[in-house]
């Protein structure tokens, strides 16, 4: 059997505004002993492109002006790789198969510019890392190439090709692709899997027929399981208190380290099901960490995932097939400083559509029955409806609506609210006989959510669109900031207070918030006072080199988090023009927060610019060390009408916004051993 490994560089991320300035494929043919890919032939071109590229997707590529000066035009370049598929077909046998890492971005960019490419399937090898290599903190090539090695001369090419190839260019990437696929088979067929979940496992994803017997049977792994998950498993019935008064759950990686081996072979037997293409990739993704911390309780992983609701969507797998309660508190309340900066969520009420609307579309691929999906194809279709009404406020800044307004954007919105709560009911009544553990546990926090939501069309709302999801809040006048206290206490039994907070910290707080008859009597376990270095104002490209400075010095990355977007870009234009490309990473242009993230860990060492919401992520990476953390134009601090009287407003604001600042340097000294320079604002 013949594949086409590809991969292209081009001038942009999207095929409407770039072009393709080089393109590499090899055709390659699959070893039934071996298992694995042995190449053939191989293409190899420089395209010349309509207009010059910027500088930045020179450093990017490595390809220069220059070189693509003295390239062929894109039509004869076309022409060429369309022959030299085409030539190889008649020949020889048919493509079955197209594989390149992300390969739905160079499809994406061939198809909308023309290319020929045979008319067969493509095959995606980072959906088989994020499913076989969940010990990999990151999965772009580079990163694997770094954790499994790669030397171009193994693949046995002959020199004329070899003298060709240049370090992450196309032609080295498409060969650097079949090593991972070589590895990611190796990796596969060593698993304790069954020879069931082997063969799903090859028709769902990788795409490929090949013989194997697998070299251990789930139950192998038992004989090294020491009794841990049952322990694990009561610990998860206790839980903390976070700062608003919710019960902390436990984290997926406690989740999984209570799946014993039946629970996985209840798992396996989900995996073989088909509960549509989302749900049933996260579910092998759990399978096979489960596999894996099973015979290994002290397994880091990492679920690399489709965002915020894979998270959401593992949680309840796990949690139906487990079948845990909701926990109890231990009487122990942590940060409850973070108040500070939850404020605004402490006297609003949620309701998130976009996690609502996530379970309903996997429910509605996994009922049979019609009425009940009929309801909820109604309540999807109500949902998307009201996105794309929502449009106009969210374009025109406008983020609150009046309902008895005769303006036909807010009628339409006030419709499918009443949609909503039309389908809500229905399915409130609803009554299923859910026999599938994890379709019930999806139904059953489908329900909760929406229950929750009160949506009353007739009050006013404030809307927020983020990462495509719309949240309702629905403020509460009589919020009391003491009477809150109080009600975690008393509800949650709270004997005993962590806090990031040093002592001194911590009395500034809790007389700023006049709490201190209701927490004097608690234990409190403080911490370390970490000095604050704040700048009301300063030079950015003052910041930008003391921090390339301190990371010479340290040999350590320097962090610089932007409060807003417009400082990230104003940062970029200042390093595009002062620094070279392989002295500092920058979120957007080095590429996603994961990407960056993998590249510190694998030794660099310059300055990191993100943003400040990238601060959690960053410090929980493992063993991260920094020479410093920059924090520009965010050093403000809003505090909501209703979290505190009007009278107190202005006179404890000083001390909350001390308060909040010394609890970020706190935690990132404890955690990142380093110093937090805050800047209020800059100059350029």
């Amino acid at each position: 059997m013949y594949y086409l490994f590809l991969d292209t560089e081009t001038s942009s991320l999207s095929p409407s505004s770039g072009e393709i300035i080089e393109i590499a494929g090899c055709i390659t043919e699959f070893d039934q002993e071996k298992l694995c890919f042995k190449v053939i032939e191989s293409f190899q071109s420089l395209v010349q492109p309509n207009l010059e590229i910027e500088e930045k997707i020179q450093n990017l590529t490595g390809i220069s002006n220059a070189d693509l000066s003295l390239a062929s035009p894109r039509n004869k370049v076309k022409k060429d790789w369309a022959n030299w598929l085409d030539g190889w077909i008649e020949k020889n046998s048919p493509i079955q198969g197209i594989i390149g890492h992300s390969i739905g971005f160079d499809q994406g960019f061939l198809k909308a510019q023309g290319w020929f490419l045979p008319d067969t399937k493509f095959i995606d090898t980072l959906d088989w890392a994020k499913l076989i290599l969940p010990e990999f903190y990151a999965i772009n090539l580079e990163y694997i190439q770094e954790k499994i090695g790669f030397d171009v001369t193994s693949l046995g090419l002959q020199s004329n090709i070899l003298d060709k190839i240049k370090v992450h260019r196309a032609m080295y990437d498409t060969y650097l692709c079949i090593h991972v696929a070589n590895f990611l088979i190796q990796e596969f067929i060593n698993l304790p899997i069954s020879s069931d979940f082997a063969k799903h496992f090859q028709d769902q994803y990788f795409k490929i027929k090949f013989n194997f017997y697998p070299k251990g049977e789930l139950s192998s792994v038992a004989s090294k399981n020491d009794g841990s998950e049952e322990l694990n498993y009561k610990r998860l019935l206790i839980a903390n208190v976070s700062a608003n008064g919710q019960k902390l759950k436990a984290s997926i990686d406690d989740l999984l380290s209570c799946l014993s081996l039946d629970n996985l072979k209840k798992l396996e037997a989900s995996c073989l099901s088909d509960m549509g293409y989302v749900l049933n990739f996260l579910l092998n993704q759990i399978y096979i960490i489960g596999i894996k911390k099973l015979s290994n309780h002290s397994f880091k992983f990492k679920i690399h995932s489709f965002g915020d609701s894979s998270y959401h969507l593992n949680y309840i797998v796990l949690q139906s097939i487990l079948q845990i309660s909701e926990p109890e508190s231990t009487g122990i309340w942590e940060n409850p400083e973070k108040i500070i900066n939850y404020n605004k969520q402490l006297i609003h009420s949620y309701f998130e559509f976009g996690k609502v609307s996530d379970l309903a579309s996997i429910l509605a691929e996994n009922v049979t029955d019609s009425d009940y999906i009929k309801i909820i194809k109604q309540f999807i279709a109500s949902h998307d409806f009201l996105m794309f009404h929502l449009q106009n406020l969210f374009q025109n800044y406008e983020y609150t609506y009046f309902p008895d307004s005769s303006d036909l954007a807010v009628l339409n919105i006030k419709k499918q609210i009443q949609q909503i709560n039309s389908n809500i009911t229905e399915l409130k009544t609803h009554v299923l006989n859910i026999q599938n553990l994890i379709i019930k546990g999806i139904y059953d926090n489908f329900i909760k959510l929406i229950s929750e939501a009160n949506l009353d069309y007739t009050r006013i709302y404030k809307l927020h669109n983020q990462n495509g999801s719309i949240t309702f809040l629905k403020k509460d006048k009589n919020f009391n900031i003491v009477n809150f206290v109080q009600n975690i206490i008393k509800t949650n039994n709270i004997n005993q207070i962590k806090t990031e907070l040093d002592e001194q910290s911590w009395e500034s707080f809790v007389s700023s918030l006049e709490l201190n008859l209701i927490l004097d009597d608690i234990s409190v376990e403080f911490h370390e006072r970490w000095a604050i270095d704040f700048q009301p104002q300063s030079h950015l490209e003052s910041i930008l080199n003391s921090a390339y400075q301190s990371s010479l010095e340290t040999e350590k990355p320097c962090l610089i988090l932007a409060g807003q977007n417009s400082s990230i870009k104003d940062c970029q234009k200042i390093v595009s023009q002062y620094f070279k490309y392989n002295q500092y990473l920058i979120l957007g242009e080095s590429g996603s927060l994961t990407k960056i993230s993998s590249k510190i860990l694998s030794g660099f060492k310059g300055i990191v610019i993100g943003k400040v919401s990238n601060l959690n992520y960053l410090i929980n990476l493992h063993n991260l060390k920094v020479s410093g953390v920059y924090i520009i134009n965010d050093p403000y601090l809003y505090i909501e009408e209703g979290f505190v009287t009007k009278e107190l407003r202005s006179s404890i604001l000083p001390s909350l916004k001390s308060v909040y600042l010394q609890s970020i340097s706190n935690q990132i000294g404890s955690v990142l051993k380093a110093k937090t320079h805050f800047v209020r604002s800059y100059t350029m």
